[in-house]
């Protein structure tokens, strides 16, 4: 009855590590979300539109280069993921073209 007990006690604190973890997780991804430049749209309540093309709904991820934002695409119908890459005027010329040519590979696979 006790190793029962204590197995029982295991699994319920593995649960609430578990859950724990997540709700971190998504408190980090909200305020990433609250702080990207690219999901301010033009008036509060209404979403961005890139390219006249996507609805920006959420971020979905964050990396060095940009952000990759779950999207609608309004000529599709259907959901999609988009990243977007921001290039820092600052930066030295050269590697500025290294990271468009770095986009321009990306584009290119997964056109």
């Amino acid at each position: 009855a006790n190793r029962q007990r204590r197995s029982s006690v295991e699994d319920s604190l593995e649960a609430l590590k578990r859950s724990k973890m997540l709700h971190q997780k998504d408190l980090r991804r909200q305020h990433l979300e609250k702080t990207s430049k690219f999901l301010k749209g033009p008036s509060p309540g209404v979403p961005p539109i890139l390219n006249h093309r996507y609805v920006l709904l959420s971020l979905l991820g964050r990396g060095g280069f940009g952000q990759v934002l779950r999207a609608f695409d309004l000529v599709e119908s259907r959901e999609v993921a988009c990243k977007v890459h921001q290039v820092d005027p600052t930066w030295e010329p050269d590697r500025i073209a290294s990271v468009i040519r770095g986009i321009h590979r990306e584009y290119n696979i997964h056109r």
